[in-house]
């Protein structure tokens, strides 16, 4: 598992330059959908791990997170919005966390939010999630294994906005 790689997929909006990555402290390969009036791509290295940025003139959150997800190559896929600020060591966390649950398809890690309108609840210990207690829990806490989105065709509708 600890060989598996781990790429952060981040939706955003309007961004100017690129600080969004040092900001989020993304110390991981990523790939970031920049919602703004232009087309363009871009491609770099950022602590020896690459960094895809795409700016795309269209809007939603599902559309956003769908692009994301369609050129996605990591093993375990992080979802991200840009308020997010990941500590240091966090992508030894979450390989540590599928190596000890090699069945999970998807765990929800605790992440605290820079937007104070956007409290995120906490959970205390690990636990199986239920349908019942699934709901309270944003995107942006889940790690994934991508080989099961695409075997599964999971995908983010365009139909209705996040959050819901």
């Amino acid at each position: 598992m600890r060989n598996m790689s781990l790429q952060v997929l981040v939706s955003t909006m309007n961004q100017i330059d690129y600080s969004l990555i040092s900001q989020m402290n993304i110390n991981t390969e990523a790939i970031i959908i920049n919602q703004c009036d232009t087309f363009s791509y871009h491609e770099w290295f950022h602590k020896n791990r690459k960094i895809e940025w795409y700016c795309f003139p269209e809007q939603g959150i599902g559309l956003s997170r769908n692009n994301a997800l369609m050129r996605a190559s990591g093993d375990i896929l992080l979802f991200a919005d840009d308020d997010v600020v990941y500590t240091d060591d966090y992508s030894q966390k979450i390989k540590e966390e599928f190596e000890r649950c090699p069945q999970a398809d998807i765990i929800l890690f605790n992440v605290e939010s820079t937007d104070p309108q956007r409290i995120e609840y906490q959970n205390r210990r690990f636990h199986k999630l239920h349908i019942f207690n699934s709901l309270r829990y944003g995107t942006v806490r889940m790690a994934v294994k991508r080989e099961q989105l695409l075997k599964k065709n999971i995908a983010f509708s365009l139909l209705f906005g996040g959050g819901t």
